[in-house]
């Protein structure tokens, strides 16, 4: 089953997704990094040795290769955000149960009292 990596809707076309094809569930971009089956979140780069690096690995690419990834399934990828994002290698932080919003003002706190 193919799903959006990020909110779990079902793609149910045939096809693969156009290049700027965004799931009508959250709008991200389907063709990206994170739905191919070529992508490896603990490595730097594709799989593929001839794919193009990218930066941004949940954002849009232009990749000829893509390979929507098929999803085991779709209750698995309906988790908690965070846990999504930590299936897929997009975890920021090992504390989950801390919002980011949360974590990133206290660190600017500490950053702002080292100039005090």
């Amino acid at each position: 089953m193919k799903c959006c990596y990020k909110c779990g809707e079902q793609w149910t076309r045939q096809e693969q997704p156009g290049f700027k094809e965004t799931c009508p569930g959250c709008m991200s971009y389907l063709h990206a990094c994170v739905n191919c089956r070529l992508y490896n979140p603990s490595a730097d780069r594709c799989s593929s040795i001839t794919a193009e690096c990218t930066g941004d690995r949940d954002g849009l690419n232009y990749c000829e290769e893509f390979q929507f990834r098929d999803m085991p399934n779709k209750s698995a990828h309906r988790t908690s955000s965070g846990g999504r994002q930590k299936t897929l290698g997009l975890e920021r932080s090992g504390r989950k149960d801390e919002p980011l919003r949360k974590r990133s003002s206290a660190a600017r706190s500490k950053f702002d009292q080292l100039f005090e």
